[in-house]
């Protein structure tokens, strides 16, 4: 039909048709190709239905779909007996789902526009849906008691009986019904073949019943008002214990409701506020825990609402909810009746708000001398008018309490009272918490437990003029860690220098008598804490922060000098005291060799270029194909398996991993080690922490010999004087990177360290003889002694952190309250009344978030056991960019299409994206929407995930200029054109390494998976070229993440016990496994490349139309009458301009050899050209060669006038030529053919030149790099080049040797004329 409508109805014509017809049809046709690979035998069926059909839809793929559906069907594993080979047969059953279901998902979900194609999704979804609810049902039951298949049979009769999908409440009302007859059957008895107890039905009916929530009734659909009504009334029931099957707690509140809650605010908040409403008016506030769990709710959907608007979006509208919530809570006190919704609601925002207040506080503090913007000053305005409220503030409730709180549990005390301090923000500390006159701050050290207290307070006793007595029992009964004197020293003695009346020359000589009964360095420590002999750092003033972190050094430094025959400890001990002593060692947690590294992540052979920068030839390892160094440009790999001159393959077993201390100056973009050696990123920095404060310590002290030893070890450049400053900053960068690993606060960070250094000052382990086993003279030893470390020392700490933290928390609120330290006490919740309210609507929690799952995961060492669950939640960020990926080739094929071989890039470089879409939208509104979604929606959000990551990309980096800020309308068009160099790598790169995420992610799945199974992986290796990639080709989860976390964890709020949140890591590995990440393809990389008009004969497209169109010189006769001509500069550039668009399509492999340039450039290529355009009568296989020999005469003409010939910019590439130079260049001149050498001068400018770095310009001699350069282009040598050319000219004096060639040719011309 399109051949008749749009040609002759000819073979050519239809052949012509069916690729019309194909672009049309081409993703129904992928899937359909999809679902026969995995089932053939639907073929013959579709054979004979396709036949009978009748109808002109292309509705193949749903075909397809339903012979699939009907296969499953009849091989379900429903019986209505048990059968002896049941588990079996429903792995296998599970397994064929799995392989079909991208495909059968992917072709119901395509659009369809005709009533038949409708009508069928409509009735294949349903019996899917169907399907797909007997699928969760058999994982999550008949797969551990296959005795439960009656119960799967009774689910699919059930659902097939109500012809109703999910969106509908009857099926849920059949999930429900199954379910209770499962929990009544088993506790009436009647399955005595069931193996199972009644705590697993419940637990697996709570999973089941989540997973069909999240997956069926909210994945495909919206769910209509009856399912919603129907959830929430399972959320909050009428009667308790109504629900036993899906799990309660011992007074009757359903476990799910929290789940359901947060997915159902997220869907429709309107609905669910409708509906609590009526719940309150009828039930009031006579549950607690029901109140506490609905401001959760509301609260946590706040966010998730807030998360993705811009900033002074989100601003204004934190600024709506405080107002409003500020005006609905005055009045009604703390111990309101909650009668109605809008009491809970006001709690629920003021609580949002607070926080979203702590953040733009906190910012304050990052970005010093920064001043708000006017809706951030406006949002603290009203904050403070909520935190100064009497009405609803009290002594340790309110508000005001509540953003203490937040600020001081994410950001440390430090931040907090920093901000209090200064005028116009001290409202934030309420009187009541004010600290004490002297006061002396939370004592970590107490960590140590009672014999610490009572050294501590015999010190207190002593320093007061009590006596010395008590100090010396204390000592003799409590003194068996030598260093709890010297750290009670610390606090009460040196911290509190100038706070305290002035302690007599007699009572420290009695202190020293009393440090007397110390041995060793602890001894020496003592005396001069005592006299306040320590290095400038430690004396004086403190900040908040500068006190906690000066503790952390000095704990580590005691635990050093009283453990230093602590075998383990030998490598820190050395840094502290003899820092030489590890030269030429590999010290703790400095990064490996990039090589390496890349060795273990990328397989394939290695070689490096003629200059030594490596590279990577994948697939069978040997250079096909020739391509240019992505460093210095200069020619890698080859052709026909030959490697290119200079080039070279790398050992196998080459390591450079350099020696000593590797670490650059700290920033605040520094980002935490995501897994050095096996080391969680916790371990690691928790390792470095004790070594940068042993250095520290070693620099500060004002020892020469310790202050010479780190400079022998260190491999950054330092000044002497600058050490300690430059290890102090690396400390204060790993405390705040340990923040953020862990998500526990600056404060809870501080006493993470406290109690990994108590845990190695009560170790009993082996002791160093003459010679320590850990002297990390290789690679190998570090890794063993890190690992050893962090197995003996620092996981017994992380493993049960949250309660050792609590317990640690205990200590240190007893020793607040005696210091009275109110703050701390309030802060961390020890005085909270169980059975007050008001107590629990502002207490802080931390939310539920991917990085709260991801460090829980790291606390409880489930990494190993969970690895794909593990790399996920590090990949995260780049898995979720590539949700954007189909988008961005779109973007780039469009901007392809338009601009390869059309655009100038310095256009490109002018052009802001403003103007793009203005340009654009004059032509097609419809298309600069589309490219406006695309730019400033799509590749935006993409590039802000992924930007930091790009300077450190080994494939294909991209930093300095290069890195494109942010995108925005003011954007240049350049850095979105995908090019290999300048501006436009940005984009490629992303490209790129969103692929390689996705591939490294994929493959390392599918290898994990094999390996579990301890079999051939039923997940079949599917490749999908980047053109075709579509969403479901992708790990698209951020949408339905959220949900199903909350399912897979014990997640609850009450009254008294705070904030319980228990994850089943198994569970959520096998769940993202199977919904996102099972069967998903690699994707075959192939990024369209513009090659910008005046650029076109850059390396890679001389190469191109070389290789795809044989290129010769003109015949000497056309050379002669082309030279002979006279030609004005407009129609040289004119012309050339022609044969670069000519070029460009020549590369991509149309015309021929032997065909006419005029006819190409004419019929082909349909291009008009004036008058001024003169094409010699010639062959596409001389376009080369009469393009040098255009460029050639206008580039002198150029040169003669005095203009300049070569269109680039920059003093390294105009460097001039000295007399001496030039005196050698006229001797050496009299011996070439100048013609020959002008033409090769050009091309290397033109390809090779004007791409170099500063540094190769000014040092790379022209000879040794001309010659190679013509080499790997194919063109003749210039004879004797090497060996007469000035050997002292550099690469950045080519331009002024092609000028100065010029003006000799045209001198001995003119003076051959005149002789």
């Amino acid at each position: 039909r399109v051949a008749q409508h749009l040609y002759q109805d000819t073979i050519i014509s239809r052949l012509a048709a069916v690729h019309v017809v194909f672009h049309s049809v081409r993703k129904e046709v992928l899937w359909f190709g999809q679902l026969v690979e995995v089932n053939p035998q639907i073929l013959k069926p579709l054979v004979s239905a396709s036949a009978s059909n009748g109808t002109r839809d292309m509705v193949l793929h749903l075909m397809a779909v339903g012979e699939t559906i009907k296969i499953l069907d009849a091989t379900m594993p429903l019986h209505v007996k048990p059968v002896p080979d049941a588990k079996k047969r429903a792995y296998e059953w599970l397994q064929s789902v799995y392989a079909c279901q991208r495909g059968v998902q992917s072709a119901l979900n395509l659009p369809n526009d005709t009533p038949q194609s409708k009508e069928l999704v409509s009735v294949l979804s349903l019996q899917w849906q169907h399907q797909q609810a007997v699928q969760l049902f058999i994982e999550h039951f008949m797969l551990q008691d296959s005795n439960l298949v009656c119960y799967a049979q009774k689910l699919y009769e059930t659902l097939r009986a109500g012809s109703s999908d999910f969106t509908r409440g009857i099926a849920i009302e059949a999930v429900v019904s199954v379910l209770s007859s499962l929990s009544d059957d088993h506790k009436q008895r009647r399955l005595t073949t069931i193996t199972c107890d009644a705590s697993w039905i419940q637990q697996t009916s709570y999973a089941f019943f989540t997973e069909v929530v999240s997956h069926l009734c909210f994945g495909w659909t919206v769910p209509q008002d009856e399912v919603v009504h129907k959830l929430m009334s399972i959320a909050f029931p009428e009667e308790a214990n109504s629900l036993p099957y899906l799990g309660m707690e011992q007074d009757g509140i359903p476990i799910i409701r929290p789940f359901l809650l947060h997915l159902l605010l997220k869907h429709d908040f309107q609905k669910c506020e409708s509906y609590l409403e009526k719940y309150f008016e009828s039930h009031g506030s006579k549950d607690q825990d029901i109140l506490l769990q609905c401001i959760q709710g509301f609260e946590d959907s706040y966010h998730q609402q807030m998360s993705e608007l811009p900033h002074q979006q989100k601003v204004q509208e934190t600024l709506n909810h405080i107002k409003e919530a500020h005006e609905e809570s005055t009045g009604s006190g703390h111990e309101t009746t909650f009668s109605s919704l809008r009491s809970v609601r006001a709690v629920a925002r003021l609580r949002f708000g607070l926080s979203v207040v702590a953040h733009t506080l906190h910012s304050l503090t990052e970005n010093d001398g920064s001043t708000l913007d006017e809706y951030s000053g406006i949002l603290l305005q009203v904050a403070k008018k909520v935190c100064t409220d009497a009405r609803i503030n009290e002594e340790d409730i309110g508000p005001a309490v509540f953003l203490a709180k937040q600020i001081i549990k994410q950001y440390g005390t430090g931040c907090f009272m920093a901000l209090a301090k200064r005028v116009e923000y001290s409202w934030i500390l309420p009187e009541q918490l004010y600290p004490p006159e002297q006061d002396k701050g939370v004592d970590p050290f107490v960590v140590y437990g009672q014999s610490y207290s009572h050294i501590r307070k015999a010190v207190s006793s002593a320093v007061k003029g009590i006596g010395f007595d008590l100090l010396d029992s204390s000592l003799q009964q409590h003194g068996q860690l030598a260093l709890l004197l010297p750290l009670a020293l610390y606090e009460r003695i040196t911290l509190m220098a100038g706070k305290h009346q002035q302690i007599s020359e007699d009572d420290l000589v009695k202190f020293e008598r009393g440090a007397a009964q110390l041995s060793g360095m602890c001894k020496e420590m003592s005396l001069k804490l005592l006299r306040n002999n320590l290095p400038a750092a430690f004396t004086g003033a403190r900040l908040p922060l500068e006190k906690l972190l000066g503790e952390v050094v000095i704990h580590v430094t005691l635990v050093l000098m009283s453990m230093k025959d602590l075998d383990i400890l030998h490598p820190l001990v050395a840094m502290l005291h003899t820092p030489g002593s590890l030269k030429n060692c590999y010290l703790p947690t400095m990064p490996e060799d990039a090589l390496t590294e890349a060795r273990k992540a990328l397989p394939g052979t290695y070689y490096e270029c003629p200059r030594g920068h490596p590279y990577l030839i994948t697939e069978c390892g040997r250079p096909r194909t020739k391509g240019n160094c992505s460093e210095c440009g200069l020619p890698i790999g080859g052709e026909n398996y030959k490697l290119s001159k200079a080039n070279k393959m790398l050992e196998k077993g080459r390591n450079d991993t350099k020696s000593g201390y590797l670490l650059q100056k700290p920033s605040p973009q520094s980002k935490a080690p995501l897994s050095i050696r096996g080391l969680t990123p916790a371990s690691c920095l928790i390792i470095r922490i004790l070594m940068h404060s042993a250095l520290f310590w070693a620099s500060a002290s004002g020892d020469e010999a310790c202050v010479g030893g780190i400079q022998q070890i260190m491999r950054t450049s330092v000044k002497d004087n600058k050490l300690a400053d430059f290890f102090w900053n690396h400390l204060l960068r790993d405390i705040q990177l340990l923040h953020e690993v862990t998500g526990k606060s600056i404060d809870d960070v501080a006493l993470l360290i406290h109690l990994v250094l108590q845990n190695i000052a009560t170790t009993r382990g082996p002791r160093a003889g003459q010679s320590s086993p850990w002297l990390l003279q290789s690679t190998a030893q570090r890794a063993l002694w890190e690992a050893e470390l962090t197995k003996i020392c620092i996981q017994p700490i992380l493993q049960s952190l949250d309660q050792k933290l609590k317990a640690a928390l205990d200590y240190l609120a007893e020793d607040a309250k005696e210091e009275r330290d109110m703050l701390f006490v309030v802060v961390n919740e020890m005085t909270t009344d169980s059975k007050s309210l008001a107590h629990h609507l502002w207490s802080y929690r931390p939310r539920i978030t991917l990085g709260h799952l991801k460090q829980t995961l790291q606390q409880t060492n489930m990494q190993k056991h969970c690895s794909i669950l593990d790399q996920f939640l590090n990949e995260e960020p780049g898995l979720r960019a590539t949700k954007y990926l189909p988008e961005i080739v779109q973007l780039q094929h469009l901007l392809y299409d338009k601009y390869n071989y059309r655009m100038d890039q310095r256009v490109a470089q002018e052009t802001t994206v403003a103007q793009f879409l203005a340009d654009v939208n004059s032509s097609s509104e419809e298309l600069s929407k589309k490219y406006r979604y695309l730019i400033l929606e799509c590749l935006k959000k993409a590039w802000r995930l992924i930007r930091e990551e790009l300077p450190q990309y080994a494939r294909l980096r991209v930093d300095g200029e290069d890195l494109m800020p942010d995108v925005t309308m003011e954007t240049r068009l350049d850095f979105l054109i995908p090019t290999t160099s300048g501006h436009g790598r940005c984009t490629t790169a992303l490209v790129d390494y969103l692929v390689q995420t996705h591939n490294a992610f994929i493959e390392r799945c599918q290898a994990v998976t094999q390996e579990k199974q301890k079999r051939k992986s039923d997940w079949k290796k599917l490749q999908v070229p980047i053109a075709h990639i579509n969403h479901c080709h992708l790990i698209d989860h951020e949408e339905q993440l959220y949900p199903i976390i909350l399912s897979h964890c014990r997640y609850s709020l009450k009254a008294g016990q705070g904030q319980e949140v228990q994850y089943d890591f198994p569970a959520l590995e096998k769940h993202i496994l199977k919904r996102f990440i099972f069967g998903k393809p690699t994707i075959l990389l192939d990024i369209p490349q513009v090659s910008y008009r005046r650029d076109v004969y850059a390396s890679v497209t001389f190469q191109r139309v070389r290789e795809v169109i044989r290129q010769v010189p003109m015949p000497s006769e056309v050379k002669r009458r082309v030279l002979g001509d006279t030609w004005t500069n407009q129609q040289l550039r004119k012309t050339t301009n022609v044969l670069e668009v000519a070029l460009g399509f020549m590369s991509s492999g149309a015309g021929s050899a032997k065909m006419a340039l005029s006819s190409f450039v004419q019929d082909t290529l349909q291009m008009k050209l004036d008058s001024s355009i003169k094409l010699p009568d010639c062959f596409l296989e001389h376009t080369i060669s009469l393009w040098k020999v255009l460029s050639v005469k206008l580039c002198k003409t150029l040169t003669i006038a005095d203009e300049e010939p070569f269109d680039v910019e920059g003093e390294d590439l105009l460097q001039q030529l000295t007399a001496e130079q030039i005196t050698a260049l006229d001797a050496a001149l009299e011996r070439f053919n100048l013609n020959q050498l002008l033409e090769s001068l050009l091309e290397f400018t033109l390809i090779f030149v004007k791409y170099m770095s500063t540094d190769q310009l000014q040092t790379w001699p022209i000879v040794g790099t001309l010659e190679p350069f013509l080499d790997d282009q194919g063109l003749p040598e210039i004879p004797n080049f090497d060996e007469k050319f000035p050997d002292d000219i550099v690469v950045g004096q080519t331009i002024a040797i092609w000028k100065h060639i010029v003006k000799f040719q045209k001198h001995n011309s003119t003076h051959d004329i005149a002789r």
